[in-house]
């Protein structure tokens, strides 16, 4: 028995490199011939202008590169900003409307906000999941984010990284976003602060790094399932003494089911958390300087 088995497999070896032999002189493309989902997956380890190239490689590959689910614009940094914007345009003109698991856009000079908020759109409309737009808009106003990117369905990470300034609409409301990264975001009164998070049932992470809360009285973080909160700040000296960032606003914390916390920014007028029960670690950089000390702060 045991001699009869080596014979069988040496005669599965001896026809299996005979097939192989016979595909390479047959010149046989094997990577043309996996499944769609495995290219994908190979393709996403790649940056972008390597991806266009192959879609010349014959009408298989032009499908694949139109349906790609990773779109990432990031490292074309030098390209002119007319440029950019006609590649972006021209590749999600013809992505055809297959789901888009994760968008990227990195670009750090001036671009058309009317541009940026179509993309984002060709993004909502392909059930998009992750979401990472990091813009550096010099001698432009403020962006406005659509708000259907913040009611979006199917979004589970969203990042937001625009300088200069950024607005967000009254609420946000996406029913799967488990991680959300806000950079650079003016927030003001005209928020109802306890509903901004709240709607998000299943909000896991949460980032505000560098926002202001000029002439708010107070902000709430209001998110029931939210285990890891960080809120960060540029350390600018010369800007402590006015009232920015937290400074004169009361910032209230209700998520009972918090893991980690990292403060690392100035002093707010006054805190106020819920029990932290489930907190296993707590950063905390109050930024002190000469304007910001005022003995009555205080904690609750």
């Amino acid at each position: 028995m045991g001699l009869k088995n080596k014979k069988l497999q040496k005669g599965k070896k001896n026809s299996l490199s005979g097939a192989a032999a016979t595909a390479t002189e047959a010149g046989e493309d094997r990577i043309t011939n996996l499944p769609d989902c495995l290219i994908h997956h190979i393709l996403s380890f790649l940056q972008l202008k390597y991806i266009v190239r192959t879609s010349i490689l014959s009408k298989r590959w032009n499908c694949i590169f139109t349906s790609i689910p990773i779109i990432d614009f990031s490292g074309l940094e030098e390209m002119r900003p007319k440029m950019f914007m006609d590649i972006v345009d021209k590749i999600l003109h013809l992505h055809d409307m297959s789901k888009i698991d994760k968008f990227c856009l990195d670009y750090s000079d001036y671009l058309r906000p009317s541009k940026v908020n179509l993309w984002i759109y060709a993004a909502i409309k392909r059930n998009i999941e992750k979401f990472d737009l990091t813009l550096v808009q010099e001698g432009g106003g403020p962006i406005h984010i659509p708000l259907s990117l913040f009611t979006c369905e199917s979004l589970i990470t969203l990042k937001l990284d625009i300088c200069t300034r950024m607005y967000l609409p009254k609420y946000i409301s996406c029913p799967r976003l488990k991680h959300l990264q806000l950079c650079e975001v003016d927030f003001s009164d005209k928020y109802n602060s306890e509903q901004l998070f709240s709607n998000c049932p299943v909000l896991e992470e949460l980032v505000l790094q560098d926002c202001d809360w000029w002439g708010m009285r107070n902000f709430c973080i209001s998110a029931p399932a939210l285990k890891i909160l960080k809120i960060w700040g540029v350390i600018d000296h010369s800007r402590w003494y006015n009232p920015y960032r937290l400074q004169g606003c009361a910032l209230k914390v209700d998520a009972p089911n918090l893991v980690s916390l990292s403060y690392k920014c100035g002093l707010a007028k006054e805190y106020v958390a819920s029990s932290f029960q489930t907190l296993v670690d707590a950063d905390l950089d109050f930024n002190f300087v000469k304007y910001a000390c005022d003995a009555t702060r205080r904690v609750l």
